[in-house]
Parts: structure tokens; C-alpha cells; sequence
């Protein structure tokens, strides 16, 4: 292989080192560049929501006893929030019926965050509509965030005994 001399030396040094600043810089600003991949580009003031999930239907939930209402031996009712599910597109919530968002939550949110709670009560987790991952908690200066980057609310509450 020829040895590169004189001009063609300094342009494929320039060539290299735009190449190492661009991957550089593009380490240095990848929340940045993900965030403005996802952003859907409407404004949240004039988006229309999906609409809301009627949760008096058992298909609005993701986990729910056979009977809610049924006494249990377990001390505690879970109700779980998870994580944001959806990556975004066109809106800033995730249609109730997000092919892509409901196998994250089932194969990967529900048994790995709301599965060790079986062993202290009776698991409750919604199939809500999850809030898109352009402002769900990742780092950069806006303060406007809807979510965490880990699960968003875990709260369990004492049943009375009757």
C-alpha cells in the first residue's frame, strides 16, 4: 500500500479528525438527538389525546385479580404505574391499542418491575396510555418531565381486615 505523502496526508488527517468530532459530538449530544427524533412535532398545547381507557373493562388492565373485589390472604393491594412503553412517532401518548408499547410492558415492565410484588399482595397495573419517551425523565435541561426512567409510582396500601 502506497504511503500517503504531502496534500493527500493532510486531507486524510482532516477527513479522520471530522470524523472523530462528529462521533464525539454525537456521543456528547445523543439525548438531545433522540429527543428531537421522537419529538412528535405538535405542539402539546393543540395535540389531541387518544382517548381515555375505560378502566371498568377487564381489557384496560394489564394485571388484575380474577375478582378485585374478593377478600385475599395477601396484606396489601400493588397498584403498579409503569415506566414509559412508548418511543414515540406522531403523538404524545401511546394509542391504548400500541402493538409495540403493550409487548414491552408484557414482556419486559410486568415481570421484571411488578412481578416481585406477588409475593406481598395482589398485583393491580393499567394499560394506560403511556406518555411518549421524548420527555420521560432522561437527562437534559427541560424540567417538564411526565415520567421517570424507572417505574413511575409503586404504592400499596393496607386492606382493612373485615
Amino acid at each position: 500500500m502506497a504511503r500517503l505523502t504531502g496534500f493527500k496526508r493532510w486531507i486524510a488527517l482532516g477527513v479522520a479528525a471530522f470524523l472523530v468530532l462528529a462521533a464525539a459530538a454525537a456521543v456528547f449530544y445523543r439525548d438531545d438527538i433522540l429527543r428531537t427524533a421522537l419529538d412528535p412535532h405538535t405542539p402539546y398545547q393543540v395535540y389531541e389525546a387518544p382517548p381515555a381507557p375505560d378502566y371498568t373493562h377487564r381489557d384496560a388492565w394489564a394485571l388484575m385479580p380474577t375478582d378485585p373485589m374478593a377478600a385475599s390472604d395477601l396484606p396489601v393491594d400493588v397498584f403498579f404505574v409503569h415506566p414509559t412503553t412508548y418511543n414515540g412517532g406522531g403523538n404524545w401518548n401511546a394509542p391504548i391499542g400500541s402493538r409495540s408499547a403493550n409487548e414491552v410492558l408484557t414482556r419486559t415492565m410486568l415481570p421484571n418491575y411488578a412481578g416481585p410484588f406477588v409475593r406481598v399482595g395482589r398485583i393491580f397495573a393499567t394499560r394506560g396510555s403511556s406518555p411518549t419517551a421524548t420527555y420521560s425523565g432522561r437527562s437534559g435541561p427541560s424540567s417538564n418531565r411526565t415520567t421517570t426512567d424507572g417505574p413511575s409510582f409503586w404504592w400499596a396500601s393496607s386492606r382493612a381486615a373485615s
